[in-house]
């Protein structure tokens, strides 16, 4: 019973070495001559392929019709390629031009740069 108060601080230390792993194959990967873009297409795809057959089986069993408007999947496009493609762009050409280890310790500024930005705006 004592390890299970350990739990959440152990998931997040193994979470901490695996998005440092993924950083130093994907420097790895960069040095062999793959480009920044190219992976980033490839990692949206994989993404796109597992998540939206899940949740296609998970939604029709909930409702009748869609949720989702014509605006609403506008939305959805328009923040995913704001969100997570020019930032997944932007990190992993600082991965390639940097170094990994530049990039894992930059990661855990954001939450600081963050804070400093809400601040300021109010």
């Amino acid at each position: 019973m004592e390890m299970e108060k350990y739990k959440p601080a152990m998931t997040l230390v193994l979470l901490q070495f695996t998005a440092a792993g993924v950083a130093l194959f994907t420097k790895a990967a960069f040095m062999e001559g793959l480009s920044p873009a190219v992976f980033v297409v490839y990692r949206q795809a994989i993404a796109t392929l597992f998540i939206c057959p899940i949740s296609f089986f998970f939604s029709r069993r909930k409702a009748s019709k869609p949720s989702l408007g014509v605006r609403g999947l506008w939305w959805v496009a328009f923040t995913a390629i704001l969100g997570g493609t020019v930032n997944q762009n932007a990190y992993f050409a600082g991965i390639d031009l940097s170094s990994s280890s530049m990039a894992s310790g930059t990661t855990n500024l954001v939450p600081a740069a963050t804070f400093i930005i809400s601040i300021i705006v109010g």
